[in-house]
């Protein structure tokens, strides 16, 4: 039987775990050297940010017409279907109302 007491234990090291070390870090003075450089990024992002805003705005006002459109439709549609049904009873009266098939006769 094994004794647990000999049992080695190791943990790897950070650079065997893919660690990173503070020099390493995302986002090190490396990337962005100056404040200026910040700065140009942060007013990117900023002009970025505001585009986004205007397409979502942009994006929403487009779906509230569409919904306007499609209940518009839907109207119409109703419309247009009482429409056929009516002419389709008025034309059965016609058509049954006048057996002899044709424009009456006088005389």
């Amino acid at each position: 039987m094994s004794n647990p007491e000999n049992i080695e234990t190791t943990v790897p090291s950070n650079e065997e775990q893919g660690v990173l070390g503070p020099e390493e870090t995302f986002g090190s003075e490396d990337s962005v050297e100056t404040s200026d450089d910040k700065q140009k990024l942060i007013n990117q992002v900023v002009d970025l940010q505001g585009g986004l805003k205007a397409l979502i705005q942009r994006v929403e006002t487009i779906k509230q017409e569409n919904d306007q459109m499609q209940a518009q439709n839907q109207i119409l549609q109703t419309y247009i279907n009482n429409l056929m049904s009516s002419n389709v009873l008025s034309s059965s009266s016609v058509v049954g109302g006048n057996v002899g098939g044709g424009v009456k006769k006088e005389g």
